[in-house]
């Protein structure tokens, strides 16, 4: 009885250590990130200016924006230059810059943090499982980071160049654009947030599919349940616009598809292993 009373409270006294080193580890990130939070702030707000290209949709020969130099006929058949108008970030007190650039490094810290935190997590989980387990958990941890950061990748250097355009585009000549800096910094953290979360939906599906939740038949009977669900999700993670909505669903639909292909694998995999047991 002691026995176990000693190893439950050795379990809790890790579990504090590791918590606290998380915590550690996060203030510093956030610390950093705030020391160069107007970096951070200028990264972040350059899909907002019509002069930034991105070099991924440059790649792919996608025009991110209209040009930033527009030339055109004169009357007299001259070639004029018409500049297109940049668009600036306003704060509308003298603290909202402040509270921006503490936003911004937690948001920055907590995302530089996130491959530290999974792996403190499975720190504390591996000693209580078996090989194959710690194996799998393994394999899904490193997939979860990979696919965090490609989803924030993908959100910065294709969907955000891409669609704030679009979307600030629609606005007529008789209208003054005019940026507020912690929305509009706020809109473009949450997508890139939202990216790296949905991105990690694979690893959700692979997880039901190991512990037997989900198998690839079932996952092919829901698949229009799922598809609603996507579309939810899309709603929720993105700005209140249908284009937005659609771009997110797009790579959720493929993601999918890709996961009822890995699920089979992972079946094939679970049965070769009980059959060699």
């Amino acid at each position: 009885m002691d026995e176990k009373r000693m190893t439950f409270t050795g379990h809790l006294g890790e579990l504090r250590d590791r918590l606290i080193r998380m915590g550690v580890v996060l203030i510093v990130a956030v610390i950093a990130c705030f020391i160069f939070s107007d970096q951070l702030i200028e990264i972040l707000s350059r899909p907002l200016n019509p002069s930034y290209k991105s070099p991924l949709l440059e790649m792919l020969g996608i025009d991110s924006w209209v040009s930033s130099t527009e030339i055109a006929e004169g009357e007299e058949g001259a070639v004029q230059e018409q500049v297109v108008p940049k668009a600036f970030l306003s704060a509308m007190s003298p603290f909202e810059y402040f509270f921006i650039k503490f936003k911004m490094a937690g948001y920055g810290g907590l995302m530089i943090t996130f491959p530290w935190i999974i792996y403190q997590i499975c720190a504390f989980v591996f000693p209580g499982l078996h090989k194959h387990e710690r194996f799998a958990i393994q394999i899904l941890s490193v997939g979860s980071v990979f696919l965090g950061i490609l989803g924030v990748l993908v959100c910065y250097f294709i969907v955000s160049p891409f669609l704030l355009p679009y979307l600030m585009g629609m606005t007529p000549d008789f209208v003054q654009m005019q940026l507020r800096a912690n929305e509009s910094l706020g809109t473009i953290s949450k997508l890139l947030m939202g990216f790296g979360i949905a991105f990690q939906f694979p690893m959700i599906v692979l997880i039901g599919v190991y512990l037997g939740v989900f198998t690839p038949a079932s996952l092919r009977a829901y698949r229009k349940m799922a598809f609603v669900g996507m579309a939810i999700a899309a709603a929720i993670l993105t700005p209140p616009d249908p284009i937005s909505m659609l771009i997110m669903m797009g790579p959720l639909y493929l993601m999918y598809e890709l996961s009822i292909l890995i699920g089979v694998l992972v079946v094939r995999a679970k049965a070769r292993r009980a059959t060699a047991e």
